[in-house]
């Protein structure tokens, strides 16, 4: 199979695609119920930061059970999962510091209040799952 992905590596990155698919429905679940008026009405940013840290837990263990368990099969004790965890961390936190700021800007932007797009959202939930896809495996898993 050369020069084409191999059976367990597109498994994986579909794997990949339905925990970070996962993950985009926790962060925005969290995120309403955070921010939104009707419910907790917290502050944007606080709630964005929140919702975002909640759905990183979500994927890391999601993908540390299912996605590449069997590159974790010889690390599975707490020690080594709280140091894969901690990395992971590491590893989301540009995708988190980019949500936050384009949802800011969005919000605060005139644009935002005539046309309500999630534009901005998706793009940042973009570019983490892209990043991560690129460091998840070889960093915290391999």
């Amino acid at each position: 199979m050369s020069g084409m992905l191999s059976r367990r590596t597109l498994r994986r990155y579909l794997r990949f695609g339905l925990v970070g698919g996962s993950g985009v429905l926790v962060d925005m679940g969290v995120l309403f119920l955070f921010s939104d008026p009707r419910t907790l009405g917290w502050g944007l940013s606080l709630s964005k930061t929140l919702a975002a840290e909640t759905a990183i837990v979500n994927n890391f263990i999601w993908n540390d059970i299912w996605t590449f368990q069997d590159l974790s099969a010889g690390n599975t004790g707490w020690g080594a999962r709280a140091r894969r965890f901690a990395k992971f961390n590491l590893v989301c936190l540009a995708g988190i510091g980019i949500n936050v700021l384009l949802l800011t800007v969005q919000v605060h932007s005139c644009v935002f209040q005539r046309k309500r797009t999630p534009v901005p959202i998706q793009s940042g939930h973009s570019f983490q799952l892209i990043s991560d896809s690129c460091r998840s495996e070889a960093t915290l898993w391999g």
